[in-house]
């Protein structure tokens, strides 16, 4: 835990930023030191004062997703992520791009420097070009492709998403299949 500098979060749905506060513990306790954790400038603040409605998590938790109970807590943030952000840490860059569409705010990271270069995806794109598209007010089918041509424009090896198979080669071919279906005037088949 010691070795853990940074957190990133790609976007603040709950499911992805909901446990940042007890991760800091943790590693806290574990480490004698606190991490930054880094997330969209445009959802900082939503994450220090753990904005249940706009993470979606009272939504989640009125429908069942979560287990009664459950509560959001704050959590600090030290970085604030705007596009083309480079953070060197651990012997790898990090750079930060932006990939709105599943949501507000949401980011991807190409990390690169110790050996292939990777894509972390968060909720962005998955395995065979799928896509998550959630009843969500911050939801944007025009970014998401958008976004998707941005990508589509990146060099990396693999593809880490933030739900279901990852591609440690060739993950480009992902993007490319969810491209495909943006530019032919249609939407990508959804992850569930």
């Amino acid at each position: 835990p010691a070795a853990v500098t940074h957190v990133f979060l790609t976007h603040n749905h709950a499911d992805h930023s909901g446990a940042a506060a007890a991760m800091r513990r943790e590693l806290e306790a574990a480490s004698g030191t606190s991490p930054q954790f880094a997330i969209s400038a445009e959802l900082a603040d939503d994450l220090r004062q753990g904005d249940a409605v706009a993470n979606g998590f009272e939504w989640a938790l009125r429908v069942g997703f979560y287990p009664a109970g459950v509560r959001l807590e704050p959590c600090p943030v030290e970085v604030e992520l705007a596009d083309g952000v480079r953070i060197s840490a651990g012997g790898v860059e990090v750079v930060a791009i932006a990939t709105p569409g599943h949501s507000r705010g949401h980011f991807s990271f190409l990390v690169s420097g110790a050996g292939p270069t990777f894509l972390i995806g968060g909720d962005h794109v998955f395995w065979n070009g799928r896509i998550l598209l959630q009843n969500l007010p911050d939801v944007d089918i025009g970014a998401y492709a958008r976004s998707m041509v941005t990508l589509s424009e990146l060099e990396f090896s693999g593809l880490l998403p933030g739900h279901s198979g990852v591609s440690l080669e060739h993950g480009k071919r992902h993007v490319l299949a969810a491209l495909h279906n943006f530019e032919n005037i249609g939407v990508p088949p959804g992850l569930f």
